[in-house]
């Protein structure tokens, strides 16, 4: 599963060449000046990143992780290059801005799993396959494999409705509990995706995430992306906010949470939200949820309570 592919309109962007080139100059008149003693940025920069980017607040001892990752909103990519030269919390390369598509614009889960299964077919090797049954919870699974860098590797994937279904195989810490009380899971969407060395044990997944989809009776609708990462950090990014809106709102339990509303070319609404925790990653990403909607479920989700690791069960 692409990390991240419900963000995937906030699209990842280079300077133009003018932009770069004011950059360049900036950096050859700063090497010039007398060098200042500076202490080594903790952010490390994660290889495949999303464009929106949060922060997990660890102010008490619940709160989950050690450090944290910002997203810096910027009116003008003017005020990006003059940061990204001022080494606003590490190195940057470009910056991320929204597209203008509308939610149904995008992959469905549903899509997105049988193009998964469409390509472990095509160009990978099934190593297993199976129907679930009730008592499983999911309704699909599949292992592929594959290789990447010279490693051979076997990638799970389990399909099922919404995501406490897919709690059996791996327990996140989320409370979908006030959630799926009000919004309605839809069919065949849910999609969890495990990966591990060739012939690895379950226990040795080094990559999973989860993501579930789900609906409201007033248009709303929205998912969840859970993504867990061994050894990986969250990292600063830039974000382009022309027109939007966007907030750091901090939940009931303390976790700090990026929020960026736009207005899509149908003129319906986007969201995202996204929070960073050390190996952890969650995400939302949807349409026609009011704000304050959106801090419930927010408040609902027991965000502080997010587990690292994983081990399917």
């Amino acid at each position: 599963m692409d990390r991240n592919v419900y963000q995937s309109e906030l699209d990842q962007v280079r300077f133009t060449e003018a932009g770069k080139s004011a950059l360049t100059d900036a950096l050859l008149a700063e090497r010039a000046a007398p060098a200042k003693r500076q202490g080594r940025s903790p952010w490390m920069k994660r290889g495949a990143i999303a464009a929106l980017a949060a922060v997990l607040l660890v102010g008490s001892a619940a709160a989950v992780g050690v450090s944290q990752g910002w997203l810096h909103f910027f009116s003008s990519e003017e005020e990006i290059l003059q940061a990204t030269v001022a080494g606003a919390d590490g190195s940057t390369a470009g910056y991320g801005f929204y597209g203008g598509a509308d939610y149904g614009e995008l992959q469905s889960i549903q899509e997105m799993a049988d193009a998964a299964f469409a390509w472990a077919e095509e160009w990978g090797t099934l190593v297993q396959q199976a129907q679930g049954t009730p008592s499983d919870g999911w309704s699909r699974m599949w292992t592929e494999e594959y290789e990447e860098d010279g490693q051979l590797l076997w990638e799970t994937y389990y399909q099922a409705d919404g995501l406490s279904s897919l709690d059996v195989l791996w327990d996140t810490g989320l409370d979908l509990t006030w959630l799926e009380a009000r919004y309605t899971p839809v069919s065949g969407g849910g999609l969890a995706d495990f990966r591990r060395a060739a012939g690895a044990d379950d226990d040795e997944v080094f990559r999973a995430e989860l993501v579930g989809e789900y609906q409201g009776e007033d248009g709303q609708v929205f998912n969840l992306q859970y993504t867990y990462e061994k050894d990986s950090a969250p990292a600063d990014q830039y974000q382009l906010v022309e027109d939007g809106y966007y907030e750091y709102y901090t939940t009931r339990d303390g976790v700090l949470a990026a929020i960026q509303v736009e207005t899509s070319h149908t003129g319906k609404s986007m969201f995202w939200v996204t929070v960073y925790a050390g190996e952890i990653d969650f995400s939302m990403t949807g349409t026609q949820v009011e704000l304050e909607e959106l801090h419930a479920i927010l408040d609902s989700l027991e965000l502080s309570q997010l587990s690292g690791g994983c081990e399917i069960r």
